[in-house]
């Protein structure tokens, strides 16, 4: 399978440039910021405490998520065509 250099550097991203780039990327952080709230208000008790304390339990949800997806491995293409190779047809 051949391997499209542009999509291993930037992914779904690589096509957009200038505006349409920072729509995307605010609306990634938008959609981390709702989940965050939904979060909050659903798990950690965000319905009968203080604003001040909704706002720093949405931003360390925030914060915890961003750490799990920065500490898992990602699988990439490279990798999954060298145990392709190596063990045989999935």
């Amino acid at each position: 399978m051949p391997i499209a250099e542009s999509e291993l550097v930037s992914g779904y991203m690589t096509e957009y440039s200038g505006f349409r780039f920072l729509m995307f990327f605010i609306g990634e952080f938008a959609t981390a910021g709702v989940f965050a709230m939904i979060t909050s208000v659903l798990f950690l008790g965000g319905w009968g405490v203080p604003f001040a304390w909704f706002g720093w339990s949405d931003i360390d949800s925030v914060a915890n998520w961003m750490n799990l997806r920065r500490a898992t491995h990602h699988v990439h293409q490279d990798d999954a065509d060298c145990v392709h190779h190596h063990v045989g047809a999935f």
